[in-house]
């Protein structure tokens, strides 16, 4: 309940935040395949779905509540229909961000756009 008693913050089962958990791990796995040939690199990308799922989640609740404390119950429903869109987006930034940090460098390559393997 809001501190007025007026308004009653639930967490539905749709909204726990396990859909957004199972979309990470999905994308996680497979940028981490496509993108890296480490192992290791690929398990801590894929290992990031459940701390990003867990903070995009507190982020749009915490959203939630305080917009609906400061400009109204209207504002509280705008915020919980809309802001998992840029929350996922947060997710996906930081996932990125650590993806380019853990890049593997690219294999230089010779004139002529070949390998120095063929070359």
């Amino acid at each position: 309940m809001d501190p007025r008693g007026t308004y009653q913050y639930e967490v539905a089962a749709a909204c726990s935040g396990i859909n957004s958990l199972i979309t990470l791990m999905v994308l996680t796995s497979v940028y981490g395949c496509i993108t890296f040939t480490r192992n290791w690199k690929r398990l801590l990308i894929f290992s990031l779905a459940l701390p990003l799922a867990l903070t995009g989640n507190v982020i749009r609740l915490t959203s939630i509540i305080v917009a609906s404390e400061a400009f109204g119950r209207g504002a509280g429903e705008f915020v919980h229909e809309w802001f998992g869109f840029v929350t996922f987006g947060l997710a996906m930034a930081a996932l990125l961000a650590v993806g380019h940090w853990l890049r593997e460098p690219a294999e230089p390559t010779v004139p002529g756009g070949l390998s120095p393997r063929t070359a």
